[in-house]
């Protein structure tokens, strides 16, 4: 139990001068006393009115980006004792599991806080010492929601399989709600009673409101101040319809538009702020278990494909104002976030494997929906991680999912994800480079992958040799490598990759993502580029030979053909000719077509060499 000492407290509070942004300050004699006098005893631990306002000073300064002011400690001291208590709490009861969450636990979760801030890694206490706040008041409240995320997950069990009782259950369910709307929303709730009042309540939700419309990011704010569940996951709630909310708050989520937030919207136990991502429709898949070869399909929302920059064929993409229910779907999208299961677990990016970690939910499906409808056949993805383009996958509906990692803590790491999709993934531990893909599942095939930084470009050249079998592979490079797989001849990036790539796909890059995305952060951009077997591929007469010309060309790339082509050892004026190429030509100026018909000239003087 928690017994509070308020006498004094605003009394107290009152006294303390503002600390300045850039400079902590030393209270005088009685103003220390003041400070240090008991605000609360939680189960015989202090919380001191110095520890509060520390926390008040740290929510203004480095949460909102505002200047300490007596009137911001009045109206944070409450809410931030309340905090603190429950705090206090949690981590006496995940003390009292055994739960111990490590230093490098905390770490892990403060580099990724600072990642999905856009913060340079260490900066975060550096600006906690430099305002003259202690460290520890943000390493114990990372180190309390770690905890307490901890004991949530083990009582629940998030991870257990799911009954055939379960799945009826939410079908039927699904059956219910057909065809009415649904919204992809997120919440920030101030609670009455945390908030010291409706009327704090109020005033709090005003001035989160103006932070939002200045910029702050939805997520931070939500993780911040939210005094609900959702906190921990940037207040997201997920794909919401009638009978899941309060009606008051889905009447607010009906008026408002994607993108746009409501005005405070009042409960009977707190206010609400919204924020509408997505809307969709609702429609009911097949139940997989009535026909095991069925695919259960799941329609994507609303939206314009994904600008190439360079034209490639159409993906088909199916779209759609249909949303679809599916009961492995849903427990995917009921999982804690990956940034938190990451940092709970202790999980790091090994150089050794080329990882950068993707947690944005929203940038890896959007790589998954790229890949094209994935109901049917295999989806290989390498180098998943701990999982978030893998979770993606399944939740666009992937049916049948192999991931190939190397990393056995990876392996481990995704076992539960494994147990609860009931056979839709499957892991293998393993070198994909002596991998045949096309052993791992029924067809067709498409790859879908983050790739790692350090096997990318020797791993896309052995999937372009055998494209025929692949419906597309949809995949994550540094630009520079992204750069050369689709330049054309006149690029700066044109080379031997161009043209293998050129003759064997239609390729094009779909967006490029930025080093921030990742965590840890790489020192270059990166691209998702997607690639289709070419139909109208020229002949070659040996892709053996192909690699040969496009070898020596390039070898010497600002040398003419007649000279760099001397490296084969034949007769470089009647290759050339025949192939009717001018002598004087630059290996950069050539088309794939054009070093096709160098190939075939190669294969008549002295033949294609090993079997393609």
């Amino acid at each position: 139990m928690a017994r509070l000492v308020y006498s004094s407290l605003l009394a107290a509070l009152l006294s303390v001068a503002p600390v300045s942004l850039e400079h902590g300050f030393t209270p005088k004699p009685a103003e220390a006393q003041e400070m240090l006098r008991i605000a609360a005893v939680v189960n015989d631990e202090i919380i001191s009115v110095y520890d509060i306002i520390q926390r008040t000073d740290f929510q203004m300064i480095i949460g909102l980006g505002q200047q300490v002011t007596d009137e911001g400690r009045n109206r944070l001291f409450p809410i931030m004792m309340r905090t603190m208590i429950d705090e206090k709490l949690m981590m006496q009861e995940v003390k009292r599991r055994g739960i111990n969450v490590q230093d490098e636990e905390v770490k892990a979760y403060l580099e990724a806080l600072e990642t999905s801030n856009n913060r340079p890694k260490g900066s975060l206490l550096k600006d906690v010492e430099r305002v003259g706040l202690r460290p520890e008041t943000l390493m114990d409240q990372i180190r309390a929601r770690l905890g307490w995320d901890i004991l949530n997950r083990q009582k629940v069990r998030a991870f257990r399989p799911i009954s055939d009782d379960e799945i009826d259950q939410v079908i039927g369910e699904a059956q219910s709600s057909q065809g009415q709307p649904e919204y992809l929303a997120a919440d920030i709730f101030l609670s009455f009673d945390s908030a010291g009042g409706e009327a704090a309540a109020q005033r709090l939700a005003d001035e989160i409101a103006r932070q939002l419309a200045g910029g702050a990011r939805f997520s931070a704010v939500a993780q911040q101040y939210s005094n609900s569940a959702s906190a921990t996951t940037g207040g997201d709630l997920g794909w919401v319809r009638t009978g899941q909310i309060d009606p008051v708050l889905l009447s607010a989520l009906e008026t408002l538009e994607p993108g746009r937030m409501s005005p405070p919207v009042r409960t009977v136990s707190g206010l609400h702020l919204l924020l509408m991502r997505e809307k969709a429709r609702r429609r009911v898949a097949a139940d997989p278990r009535r026909s095991p070869d069925a695919p259960v399909l799941r329609a994507h929302r609303s939206r314009k494909p994904p600008r190439l920059t360079r034209p490639a064929p159409s993906r088909h993409h199916r779209h759609s104002d249909l949303s679809v229910t599916d009961p492995i779907i849903d427990a995917v999208e009921r999982l804690p976030a990956l940034r938190v299961t990451v940092a709970a677990a202790g999980l790091t990016a090994d150089k050794r494997f080329g990882q950068h970690f993707l947690f944005d939910l929203n940038l890896t499906r959007r790589i998954a929906r790229a890949g094209g409808p994935l109901e049917t056949g295999t989806v290989i993805e390498v180098g998943p991680g701990p999982g978030g383009l893998t979770r993606a996958l399944l939740l666009e509906g992937a049916q049948h999912v192999v991931a190939i990692e190397k990393d056995r803590r990876m392996v481990a790491a995704l076992e539960p994800l494994v147990e609860l999709t009931r056979g839709r993934l499957k892991v293998i531990e393993a070198d994909a480079l002596g991998l045949d893909p096309t052993t791992l599942g029924p067809a067709p095939y498409r790859i879908i992958a983050n790739l790692p930084y350090n096997v990318g470009t020797p791993l896309v050249i052995a999937w372009l040799r055998a494209i025929d079998q692949y419906e597309s592979l949809t995949l994550m490079f540094q630009k520079e490598v992204a750069d050369r797989l689709t330049a054309v001849p006149g690029d700066d990036a044109y080379g031997r990759l161009s043209v293998i790539s050129g003759y064997f796909a239609q390729s094009g890059v779909l967006f490029d993502v930025p080093p921030e995305a990742f965590t840890p952060p790489p020192k270059v951009v990166s691209s998702v580029v997607q690639m289709l077997p070419r139909k109208d591929r020229p002949d070659c007469g040996s892709v053996l030979r192909l690699e040969q010309v496009t070898a020596a060309a390039f070898g010497q790339r600002r040398k003419m053909l007649r000279a760099s082509l001397k490296s084969l050892g034949v007769d470089t004026t009647a290759l050339l000719s025949d192939a009717q190429i001018e002598p004087t030509a630059r290996a950069e100026e050539l088309s794939v077509a054009e070093f096709s018909r160098l190939s075939l000239a190669l294969v008549a003087q002295i033949g294609p060499g090993r079997a393609d």
